[in-house]
């Protein structure tokens, strides 16, 4: 048994959102917000996400190759193949399960490298954390603000441990037999703990980043806020649209953008604009992934297969 919500009910919830937003930001102030963003920013943006995948990609290999000799090329096209699992596959790990179908050649080194994707997660999340926590510490002087947000992480935190203790337990079954394996492959990672760092450092270099890209669109959009708002709220928006409550966070990710931004000046037809460039910039991402699926078109095909079917 899997705990799975339906993707039309993700769907339901994406299209209920966004309606919402749209009424508390009216379509002529969201027009306006677009056309005041420069095509040539969105095409910088695009490349820069690019470039912070592709290490994102070299952070992942550094940790399969700990289970299995994975070439670096085979790790690439892997991930952005995953890019493309992730706009189309049910999950929020979606893409981890592509890109780990896509490597896992030999049975005896899928354990590990399933638990190097779930590492690999697990640590983007702990960098996310990291960078909103530096944000609130930089502005520390909006303190009711930063009171009524703590409130929000809580309520997140919280949902996120009720879903893993609900998936866990319906999966108790068919992870028994597994746990030996499992136990085996953490302890090779925790013996490598400058692995571990390494892969710590690029997950906050490609998080900061991509706050940083997120901001230059905010900015441009017209949202006056400070950089140290954009590295409170976002990584908390974006954790918060890896919860599978949503179509690839879409409108989730927004909604959260606006409620943390309003606060300190954020207008919310400048935030929801910006929120779904940055949304824009993940398909044409993916999209640009997808030449990883067909080529060679087989290779890639059987990789969304074998990861759709759990295998």
């Amino acid at each position: 048994m899997k705990l799975r919500i339906p993707w039309f009910v993700r769907l339901l919830v994406s299209a209920a959102v966004l309606a919402y937003l749209l009424t508390q930001a009216p379509l002529s102030s969201l027009g306006q917000a677009f056309r005041s963003v420069p095509p040539s920013l969105g095409l910088a943006v695009l490349a820069a996400f690019l470039v912070g995948h592709v290490v994102s990609a070299y952070k992942w290999w550094g940790l399969t190759t700990l289970f299995a000799a994975i070439p670096r090329h085979l790790a690439l096209r892997a991930h952005f193949t995953g890019l493309v699992g992730n706009l189309c596959l049910p999950g929020v790990a979606g893409g981890d399960l592509v890109r780990a179908a896509c490597v896992m050649h030999k049975p005896e080194g899928r354990g590990g490298i399933l638990l190097a994707c779930a590492a690999d997660r697990l640590i983007d999340c702990c960098a996310l954390l990291l960078l909103s926590l530096a944000g609130a510490l930089w502005m520390v002087q909006v303190s009711d603000w930063l009171r009524h947000t703590i409130l929000i992480t809580g309520g997140f935190a919280v949902l996120a441990l009720i879903i893993v203790l609900v998936a866990s337990r319906a999966r108790s079954e068919e992870s028994q037999g597994r746990l030996r394996r499992l136990v085996n492959s953490l302890a090779l990672l925790v013996r490598n703990p400058w692995i571990l760092l390494r892969t710590l450092v690029l997950a906050l270099l490609v998080q900061g980043s991509f706050v940083m890209l997120n901001g230059l669109l905010g900015s441009a959009a017209g949202v006056e806020v400070s950089f140290a708002a954009w590295f409170f709220a976002w990584p908390l928006a974006k954790l918060v649209a890896t919860l599978p409550v949503s179509l690839g966070g879409l409108g989730v990710r927004e909604a959260t953008l606006v409620v943390l931004l309003q606060p300190v000046g954020g207008d919310p037809a400048a935030v929801t604009c910006a929120g779904l460039l940055w949304y824009g910039v993940l398909v044409a991402g993916g999209l640009i992934g997808g030449l990883a699926v067909l080529a060679p078109t087989q290779w890639g095909r059987a990789s969304l297969e074998k990861a759709a079917c759990g295998e």
